[in-house]
Protein backbone atom coordinates (compact mmCIF):
# COMPACT_ATOMS: atom_id res chain seq x y z
CA UNK A 1 0.00 0.00 0.00
CA UNK A 2 1.15 3.21 -0.76
CA UNK A 3 1.17 6.53 1.66
CA UNK A 4 0.12 9.76 0.41
CA UNK A 5 3.07 11.20 -0.42
CA UNK A 6 3.40 12.03 -3.86
CA UNK A 7 6.54 14.48 -4.51
CA UNK A 8 5.80 16.43 -7.99
CA UNK A 9 9.29 17.83 -10.10
CA UNK A 10 8.03 18.65 -12.79
CA UNK A 11 6.71 15.34 -14.70
CA UNK A 12 8.29 13.54 -11.89
CA UNK A 13 6.69 11.66 -9.56
CA UNK A 14 7.50 9.49 -6.53
CA UNK A 15 5.52 7.35 -4.84
CA UNK A 16 6.76 6.04 -1.64
CA UNK A 17 4.84 2.72 -0.29
CA UNK A 18 4.70 2.51 3.92
CA UNK A 19 7.24 2.11 6.28
CA UNK A 20 8.50 -1.11 6.09
CA UNK A 21 7.92 -3.11 9.78
CA UNK A 22 11.51 -5.14 9.40
CA UNK A 23 14.93 -3.66 10.18
CA UNK A 24 15.08 -0.48 8.86
CA UNK A 25 19.32 -0.96 8.18
CA UNK A 26 18.24 -4.76 6.55
CA UNK A 27 15.81 -3.11 4.47
CA UNK A 28 18.24 -0.78 2.68
CA UNK A 29 21.03 -2.91 2.38
CA UNK A 30 19.14 -5.07 -0.20
CA UNK A 31 17.35 -2.31 -1.51
CA UNK A 32 20.42 -0.46 -2.34
CA UNK A 33 22.11 -3.85 -3.65
CA UNK A 34 18.91 -4.23 -5.87
CA UNK A 35 19.59 -0.35 -6.90
CA UNK A 36 23.24 -1.03 -7.73
CA UNK A 37 22.69 -4.10 -10.00
CA UNK A 38 19.64 -2.15 -11.46
CA UNK A 39 21.64 0.65 -12.10
CA UNK A 40 24.66 -1.67 -14.29
CA UNK A 41 21.47 -3.24 -16.59
CA UNK A 42 19.61 -0.05 -17.29
CA UNK A 43 23.47 0.94 -18.26
CA UNK A 44 23.87 -1.72 -20.35
CA UNK A 45 20.57 -2.57 -21.97
CA UNK A 46 18.35 0.62 -21.06
CA UNK A 47 16.21 -2.14 -18.53
CA UNK A 48 16.46 -4.81 -15.88
CA UNK A 49 15.05 -6.73 -13.45
CA UNK A 50 16.77 -7.96 -10.34
CA UNK A 51 15.51 -9.81 -6.82
CA UNK A 52 17.90 -10.22 -3.82
CA UNK A 53 16.70 -13.26 -1.71
CA UNK A 54 18.61 -12.65 1.27
CA UNK A 55 17.03 -13.33 4.38
CA UNK A 56 14.64 -12.17 6.16
CA UNK A 57 12.78 -10.68 3.39
CA UNK A 58 13.12 -10.39 -0.75
CA UNK A 59 13.79 -7.06 -2.61
CA UNK A 60 12.58 -6.85 -6.25
CA UNK A 61 13.44 -4.24 -8.65
CA UNK A 62 12.95 -2.54 -11.93
CA UNK A 63 14.45 0.27 -14.00
CA UNK A 64 13.45 1.10 -17.74
CA UNK A 65 14.68 4.18 -19.35
CA UNK A 66 11.89 5.23 -22.30
CA UNK A 67 12.73 4.69 -25.85
CA UNK A 68 13.94 8.55 -26.61
CA UNK A 69 17.14 7.89 -24.15
CA UNK A 70 19.98 5.58 -24.86
CA UNK A 71 23.72 5.49 -23.55
CA UNK A 72 24.61 8.22 -21.12
CA UNK A 73 21.21 10.29 -21.37
CA UNK A 74 19.60 7.09 -20.00
CA UNK A 75 22.00 6.36 -17.31
CA UNK A 76 21.86 10.37 -15.95
CA UNK A 77 18.00 10.00 -15.97
CA UNK A 78 18.22 6.14 -14.21
CA UNK A 79 20.98 7.42 -11.67
CA UNK A 80 18.55 10.92 -10.72
CA UNK A 81 15.72 8.31 -10.45
CA UNK A 82 17.61 6.32 -8.04
CA UNK A 83 18.66 9.55 -6.11
CA UNK A 84 14.78 9.98 -5.34
CA UNK A 85 14.01 6.97 -5.15
CA UNK A 86 15.98 7.51 -2.11
CA UNK A 87 14.33 9.87 -0.55
CA UNK A 88 11.18 6.89 0.65
CA UNK A 89 13.77 4.83 2.34
CA UNK A 90 12.99 2.56 4.56
CA UNK A 91 10.14 2.49 2.85
CA UNK A 92 9.31 -1.14 1.92
CA UNK A 93 8.32 0.01 -1.70
CA UNK A 94 8.79 2.45 -4.06
CA UNK A 95 8.09 4.12 -7.52
CA UNK A 96 9.55 6.89 -9.28
CA UNK A 97 8.56 8.08 -12.53
CA UNK A 98 10.56 10.41 -14.79
CA UNK A 99 10.47 12.09 -18.29
CA UNK A 100 12.88 9.72 -19.32
CA UNK A 101 12.36 6.68 -17.25
CA UNK A 102 10.64 4.29 -14.32
CA UNK A 103 12.63 2.64 -11.29
CA UNK A 104 10.59 0.92 -8.87
CA UNK A 105 11.48 -1.37 -5.83
CA UNK A 106 9.22 -3.83 -3.57
CA UNK A 107 9.22 -5.93 -1.02
CA UNK A 108 7.10 -8.30 -3.02
CA UNK A 109 7.07 -10.10 -6.50
CA UNK A 110 5.53 -7.36 -9.04
CA UNK A 111 6.74 -8.62 -12.02
CA UNK A 112 3.67 -9.98 -13.70
CA UNK A 113 1.57 -7.71 -12.36
CA UNK A 114 -0.02 -4.84 -13.93
CA UNK A 115 0.06 -0.65 -13.23
CA UNK A 116 -4.06 -2.26 -12.41
CA UNK A 117 -3.60 -4.62 -10.73
CA UNK A 118 -1.45 -2.44 -7.82
CA UNK A 119 -4.12 0.02 -8.02
CA UNK A 120 -6.75 -3.09 -7.09
CA UNK A 121 -9.20 -2.00 -10.51
CA UNK A 122 -11.27 -4.98 -11.54
CA UNK A 123 -10.77 -6.16 -14.48
CA UNK A 124 -14.18 -6.15 -16.51
CA UNK A 125 -15.99 -9.63 -16.07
Amino acid sequence: MFSAFISSFSDDHILCGTASNRSSGEIVDNIRRVMWVLSELVRSQSLGGFSTLKPPFKVFGYGHCYGHLFGKDCDLYFNDASTKLQTCLPAASDRVYLDGCFHRYDTHSFYRKTLVDDAVVQPWQ
